[in-house]
């Protein structure tokens, strides 16, 4: 992942994980996790530290009534991600779901699912992007493994490689550019499906081991 994004990734987690907010699981950790796996060891003391301070300026912020001061560095975040692909949009977005969970348990509130959709819109991604993983992230009887494996067509016992593969081929199949000499409804139905299989894969990328 661009190295350049860290700072823009934390700022909007910071946004997503006010200073003083109460919390239901181990949010630290999440971010913790996330930095590792896509910047290094080396890079948690550093990130963490940032993520820190951060929140206590939009705390400050918040305090003072100038929230036009987090609002102007979101926006700037968001120019940040503008060259990104869809898979690393996708991929930063189920982050920050995930890291909602942590704070506020499954049962987000619509505080909380609005800030997710300002992050999505600043990501360049729609509410339908927050939907479809908020769907195949709730608690039901299967977990977001299973769940996220059955739209990829896989059975529970699918391994990394099985995912890997099914993944590629299904994304090729469903992916916009493979589909633009299709009718108006085959595109619409392959782009939701497109976004379905990329969202499954970022379910499974993000699932703790």
């Amino acid at each position: 992942m661009n190295e350049g994004r860290i700072y823009h990734i934390l700022l909007m987690a910071a946004y997503l994980w006010p200073e003083g907010q109460r919390v239901q699981k181990d949010p630290a950790e999440h971010v913790r996790q996330f930095i590792e796996k896509n910047y290094g060891e080396q890079a948690v003391t550093d990130g963490m530290a940032v993520l820190k301070t951060l929140r206590s300026q939009n705390k400050m912020y918040a305090d003072s009534g100038r929230e036009d001061a987090i609002d102007a560095k979101l926006l700037n975040a968001g120019v940040n991600f503008a060259g990104a692909d869809y898979e690393t949009k996708l991929g930063v977005l189920a982050f920050y779901l995930g890291l909602a969970y942590e704070i506020w348990g499954y049962a987000l509130l619509p505080t909380c699912k609005e800030r997710l959709y300002t992050i999505a819109g600043l990501l360049g991604l729609q509410q339908d992007e927050v939907d479809i993983l908020l769907d195949m992230t709730k608690p039901v009887a299967d977990s977001p493994r299973t769940a996220a494996l059955r739209v990829l067509g896989l059975q529970p016992n699918a391994t990394k490689e099985e995912i890997k593969a099914v993944y590629r081929r299904l994304s090729l199949k469903y992916h916009p550019d493979r589909n633009v000499d299709k009718s108006e409804a085959e595109r619409k139905e392959a782009e939701q499906r497109f976004k379905e299989i990329v969202a499954a894969k970022q379910v499974l990328d993000n699932i703790r081991d």
